[in-house]
């Protein structure tokens, strides 16, 4: 895992990027959280980053996680169904 600091100096760069080619795809600014996590490494430190205010993206995930544990998948987007 790359050290705190180096991952507080990419992780700007990466959702702005992100953001870029998401507004040139599509023509519309999108709500992003970027986790960062190493694999199959206990205990798992957790890095984040997110162009949305901290109460909304909190929430966003809240709501994933409802759906997640209920069994409404949306991936891809689109649809509700039970998986």
């Amino acid at each position: 895992m790359p050290t705190r600091r180096e991952l507080e100096q990419e992780l700007p760069r990466m959702i702005s990027a992100l953001e870029d080619f998401l507004q040139d795809r599509f023509g519309v600014r999108m709500g992003l959280t970027l986790f960062l996590f190493e694999l199959n490494k206990e205990p798992t430190s957790i890095a984040y980053i997110s162009n949305a205010q901290r109460e909304d993206m909190v929430q966003t995930v809240r709501e994933w996680l409802a759906r997640q544990e209920v069994g409404l998948v949306t991936d891809p987007p689109g649809q509700l169904v039970r998986s």
